[in-house]
């Protein structure tokens, strides 16, 4: 029997072709765990791998710093192109994208997911590992398989729920949810990335207790290459007061009551801006017509899709950011906030918080106390200041270096 190739991590996007936040952790944590010696195999999509890293598929790549030890990454073909992706979103793309040939691809989401994981299980019939790190419903579907063919153990990393997308209409049934059951209850281990998330899978998803542990996400705070003049790429008017948002325009990330606050604050306060990053997600259109109309038009802008140079820049010139999430199992944004100094206002059911001690909370859908926040932030430039300070304060140990050793605990007994 050939020897055991350590762990074994189903990758899905990964920067800089991403759609969400998990491709920052995936790139972050897999360079800590390689830093501290464990043996790391990376399977992404074909389509991403080919644009992270040109090299000869199974070649020992390095990592985009050059400071990281040698990876391997094997490439599995797939249509599939965001781990947010719906069955309708699937359709859409495969129709959009006519050259595509339907006898290789799926027809459908779940076809897709099922050709997906046996051209997978092809790639690997000649290679073992001692474990494979899944993340996700999608990714998790492979891990079972590959558990029931080669007996290899697996740890399933939530960073998402069916839950989470869709918290005012989740079912217990449907094609998704029993996926993500089934491949939760096969794994041997399951991390979650916050206490919200480990509730949620006690809760709905019928998951031990004593089957979950909670390793939070952290942020990397390294500058992006280069610097730019904040002042000159967002120029700002004196008495002006911005409000960032950054994420999908999906209904989980609380739209309708961003744009209820977005127009109370407005009504009290002219002076106050919204400026609204991110994109994709069956809200989008809505989304860029209600900016376009009366009452928003004047003091809302969306601005779609931002690189990192841009982003930070914009994190320096807000003056607080806005998190409404319906369902936020971490939030990695808000992190970021805190670690560019934005004072946070956040729903209370997002995970990140957990970990944050200064900020402004208030439940999902309580748009008039969002308003009175971002109000008192405006008028109390003390209030700012002192989030500001405290929230930073209390992050001091949180590194991806730290959160890697846990996780490599949970590695240790399957490596071993």
């Amino acid at each position: 029997m050939p020897t055991a190739d350590g762990v074994l991590l189903l990758g899905w996007e990964y920067p800089p072709e991403m759609s969400g936040g998990l491709g920052v952790v995936t790139d972050q944590l897999l360079r800590a765990l390689l830093l501290q010696g464990v043996p790391m195999t990376l399977l992404l999509p074909d389509y991403i791998a080919r644009r992270v890293v040109l090299a000869p598929e199974n070649a020992l790549l390095p990592l985009l710093d050059g400071d990281t030890p040698p990876l391997e990454t094997l490439r599995v073909s797939t249509t599939l192109f965001s781990p947010y992706l719906t069955p309708a979103e699937y359709r859409h793309r495969l129709r959009r994208t006519g050259s595509l040939p339907r006898n290789v691809y799926g027809e459908n989401l779940y076809a897709e997911i099922d050709r997906y994981t046996a051209e997978a299980l092809t790639k690997l019939a000649h290679r073992q590992f001692c474990l494979v790190h899944a993340q996700d419903w999608i990714t998790g579907t492979v891990a079972l398989e590959i558990k029931q063919r080669y007996g290899t153990p697996y740890l399933m990393h939530v960073h998402l729920t069916s839950y989470d997308m869709h918290p005012g209409h989740f079912s217990r049934s449907g094609e998704v949810y029993e996926r993500e059951y089934r491949s939760m209850h096969g794994a041997d281990r399951l991390l979650a990335v916050s206490q919200y998330t480990r509730q949620v899978l006690m809760d709905h998803y019928d998951v031990p207790a004593e089957k979950i542990t909670v390793v939070h996400n952290a942020y990397n705070d390294r500058s992006p290459e280069g610097e730019l003049d904040y002042e000159k790429v967002w120029p700002k008017d004196q008495g002006q007061f911005w409000v960032l948002f950054i994420g999908r325009f999906t209904y989980h990330k609380g739209i309708a009551t961003l744009l209820d606050t977005a127009q109370r604050c407005i009504a009290a306060n002219p002076q106050m801006h919204f400026f609204l990053a991110g994109g994709q997600g069956e809200l989008e259109d809505h989304v860029r017509y209600s900016v376009s109309t009366p009452p928003l038009r004047d003091n809302v802008h969306y601005l779609g899709f931002i690189n990192r140079p841009v982003r930070d820049a914009l994190y320096t010139r807000a003056d607080a950011m806005l998190i409404p999430s319906v369902s936020e199992p971490f939030g990695l944004i808000a992190l970021e906030a805190v670690m560019h100094h934005t004072p946070l206002v956040v729903s209370s059911t997002c995970g990140a918080t957990e970990l944050i001690t200064h900020k402004l909370s208030a439940d999902w859908w309580d748009s008039a106390l969002f308003a009175e926040h971002l109000l008192n932030l405006a008028a109390y430039p003390a209030l700012r200041r002192t989030l500001r300070e405290k929230a930073l304060q209390s992050l001091p140990t949180l590194s991806w270096d730290t959160q890697a050793s846990l996780v490599r605990q949970l590695y240790s007994p399957y490596l071993s």
